[in-house]
């Protein structure tokens, strides 16, 4: 009787392998379409002098997420998570070829779980360097916030800073390497009680 059982127990672990061990990484992809909808850029010659400048919107520092972008058009963005067991160990944020996820892993968005496709507010927002950075996806759109603190120009001459600057997403998918949920094999069970009917016979049957 050990022995059958043994064989029932190896049939079950064989069967409940791909489902028992996942993939310790799984990285999730989310790439859009960002169409630059509004934003204002203020400059001055020190803090509280500043006023709006808009003839040199996304003309001034090229480490800005704005830099070299107009309005209503539109620019291919990324996202992706990366998570060990998970937790979440990595991530890169794309917009124009731009940087846009400014608060890294610990100081900023921190999922302990893959998001899924429709994760609402991804804050990737630096308070150290006072530089906001906000997605929001759900339903295969959505929108992006990008904001600055003041920013002292190279020669110190002057002070600018962004304000308000939203994009509206469109053309949202997402991709995860998550393995999905493997099926239980419908001949297993029957399988499995085979096994145990023949045991149960030999078991019970005398002998000659």
């Amino acid at each position: 009787m050990a022995r059958l059982v043994k064989s029932v127990l190896l049939i079950l672990a064989f069967a409940f392998a791909p489902i028992i061990v996942k993939a310790a990484t799984v990285t999730e992809t989310f790439t859009f379409n960002a169409t630059l909808d509004s934003g204002v850029l203020f400059c001055g010659p020190r803090v509280e002098q500043e006023a709006p400048c808009p003839d040199r919107f996304s003309t001034v520092d090229p480490s800005l997420l704005p830099y070299g972008m107009s309005f209503r058009e539109s620019y291919a963005g990324s996202i992706a998570l990366t998570y060990d067991d998970n937790r979440l160990t990595g991530i890169l944020c794309h917009l124009n070829e731009q940087n846009c996820n400014f608060g890294g892993v610990e100081n900023g968005f921190n999922s302990q779980s893959p998001t899924g496709p429709n994760p609402g507010n991804l804050d990737f927002t630096d308070t150290a360097q006072s530089r906001g950075s906000v997605f929001f996806i759900n339903n295969g759109s959505g929108g992006y916030s990008y904001g600055t603190d003041y920013v002292e120009s190279a020669d110190g001459s002057e002070i600018y800073y962004y304000s308000n600057v939203n994009f509206s997403l469109s053309d949202v998918t997402y991709e995860s390497s998550q393995p999905a949920p493997v099926p239980l094999p419908a001949s297993l069970p029957l399988l499995a009680g085979a096994v145990l009917g023949f045991g149960t016979l030999r078991r019970w049957r005398k002998p000659a």
